[in-house]
């Protein structure tokens, strides 16, 4: 096996609206109110935004920081707020309005839309500004903001790394010599302990193209199976993980096809991280409570302010 290093631009995105009373953290003000929740809110993106705004990758890397909010219209509001907020952060994050979904993203649904999305946005402005690879893209929540930042930096590393190698699936299918050359990369994710997720970063295989929004295809958003959907939809890309017979011989045509032009197969491998709480309700919150009382380690000093 031969690994390499394929990338030294990656990209990590907070998917956070701005933190309106009355139109944030709903569930949660339902159970306190608007006041408090808005004030959880903007205590969550502000220790975020500080946290892994600052240089937390090591090595060579050029990392691009985006937080990807609705509606577009909030974007004067937002980055007003986070310049009073966070005044020593705030300029290393670009704010990217999500984009709205049309008739063709019914497989992807309005948030799948939104992180396909945001990908191609970036990915075509990076072609043109910079001369670095686009790399590793990661997807974190505002719900997480006990996430450390050692798990994102982590992901980069594992969702760099491309390898090239006999895949097992193209064995039993093809045979040798078919299965020299499949290109196998590797996403990360971190489940939430309510089925979601917490964390996800995509390598560069799926961060470019149509891959970008196949990687969210039939993901079951908002419900307990929105993790587990997820990565069957990355395997999906590269075709892991079907096994079939007519899946099968579409397999086998597309590797026959492959070989013709004289390209590489892709196939995605998907690493699970630790599971964590996010924070949805009153019940996630005191959970949220206890960790930091119990873990002077976790970086969230706007969350200590207001919850210790």
């Amino acid at each position: 096996m031969a690994g390499n290093n394929s990338a030294n631009f990656c990209t990590i995105i907070l998917v956070a609206k701005f933190p309106r009373i009355g139109k944030c953290k709903t569930r949660l003000a339902k159970q306190t109110d608007n006041d408090f929740a808005q004030k959880f809110a903007k205590a969550c993106i502000g220790d975020l935004v500080d946290k892994f705004g600052n240089d937390f990758v090591s090595g060579n890397y050029k990392v691009k920081r985006v937080i990807l909010f609705a509606p577009g219209t909030d974007k004067d509001d937002y980055r007003k707020w986070l310049e009073e907020e966070c005044p020593e952060t705030s300029s290393n994050w670009d704010l990217l309005p999500m984009k709205e979904p049309t008739e063709k993203d019914a497989a992807i649904g309005a948030l799948g839309a939104a992180l396909g999305g945001s990908i191609i946005d970036i990915s075509s402005r990076n072609s043109l500004q910079n001369n670095t690879n686009f790399g590793p893209v990661s997807f974190i929540g505002m719900d997480t903001p006990h996430l450390p930042t050692k798990v994102v930096a982590e992901s980069f590393a594992i969702a760099s790394t491309c390898s090239i190698e006999k895949n097992k699936v193209l064995n039993e299918v093809l045979g040798d010599p078919f299965t020299e050359g499949a290109v196998q990369e590797t996403a990360y994710i971190c489940p939430a302990y309510d089925g979601g997720y917490v964390l996800l970063s995509l390598p560069p295989a799926v961060a470019n193209g149509n891959n970008a929004y196949r990687a969210f295809e039939n993901v079951a958003w908002s419900t307990s199976e929105a993790c587990s959907t997820q990565v069957k939809a990355l395997k999906d890309v590269g075709f892991k993980g079907k096994n079939d017979y007519i899946r099968r011989f579409l397999l086998l045509y597309f590797v026959y096809i492959v070989c013709l032009i004289n390209t590489s197969v892709i196939f995605i491998e998907v690493k699970y991280g630790a599971v964590y709480t996010d924070i949805d309700d009153l019940e996630d919150l005191h959970v949220l409570k206890d960790k930091l009382a119990s873990d002077n380690s976790i970086d969230c000093p706007r969350l200590r302010k207001l919850l210790l």
